[in-house]
């Protein structure tokens, strides 16, 4: 994890999430975002930058941590990493 994270989309151009997520989601991970305005200028070319992003809003105010939710997710955004290194709690197939 990287807290926070600055991606420059080009000149002059730049996204700042809340933390990028290595080895899930992309080849070079998945930017963390609270909100969805500074992500939609850039909702294309994220991608084509090798990341993914999610907006992710109210996990403390819905109750907290749940791992089995966490899991899930992360399951759903795949695992990008190397094999080898892919964890156990990792559902589904990559």
């Amino acid at each position: 994890i990287v807290a926070p994270y600055e991606l420059v989309i080009g000149p002059g151009r730049k996204v700042r999430a809340e933390l990028l997520l290595k080895n899930f989601g992309a080849a070079n991970g998945m930017l963390i975002f609270t909100s969805y305005a500074p992500v939609e200028p850039y909702e294309d070319e994220i991608p084509a930058l090798g990341y993914g992003f999610s907006v992710l809003l109210g996990h403390a105010e819905e109750g907290g941590y749940d791992r089995q939710s966490f899991i899930d997710m992360l399951s759903d955004w795949g695992w990008a990493g190397p094999e080898a290194e892919r964890p156990d709690w990792l559902a589904g197939d990559i």
